[in-house]
């Protein structure tokens, strides 16, 4: 169906893949994405919100039950959550991100998947060249 001309759907995404998410929130602009796997599945919420959230800092929902329910204090550990999420969705509107050891996230992702990869190594490589490379 449709509310208002638009259409009444949304996507699932896993807060454990941002790069997923990102491509998501910019394949479907207006949609709202769930995104699970914050927390106990090792989703990173930071990542997770940059990624996904819309430019308004919308457009997520973030279940997160075992953060919560099992946390000894069940009231402070939603208050952190909430706090955690509005502090994330503060930057997306203001167009900045957290960083971490002084570069951008999605940054980090990036190094993280090329090393994955395996495109990305460190150490002394013979160039094409001959020359030894110093990195």
């Amino acid at each position: 169906g449709e509310k208002g001309g638009v259409p009444c759907l949304g996507l699932v995404v896993g807060a454990t893949d941002a790069a997923a998410l990102r491509q998501a929130r910019m394949e479907a602009k207006g949609l709202w994405i769930l995104s699970p796997g914050v927390g106990a599945q090792g989703g990173d919420l930071d990542a997770a919100l940059m990624a996904g959230l819309d430019e308004e800092g919308s457009g997520m929902l973030v279940p997160v039950s075992r953060g919560i329910s099992r946390a000894e204090d069940r009231a402070e550990a939603a208050k952190k959550l909430r706090d955690d999420i509005n502090d994330a969705r503060k930057r997306v509107v203001e167009g900045k991100s957290k960083k971490e050891d002084g570069i951008e996230t999605f940054q980090t992702e990036f190094i993280e998947f090329a090393l994955q990869q395996g495109v990305l190594k460190f150490g002394s490589f013979t160039l094409k060249s001959g020359r030894g490379s110093p990195y």
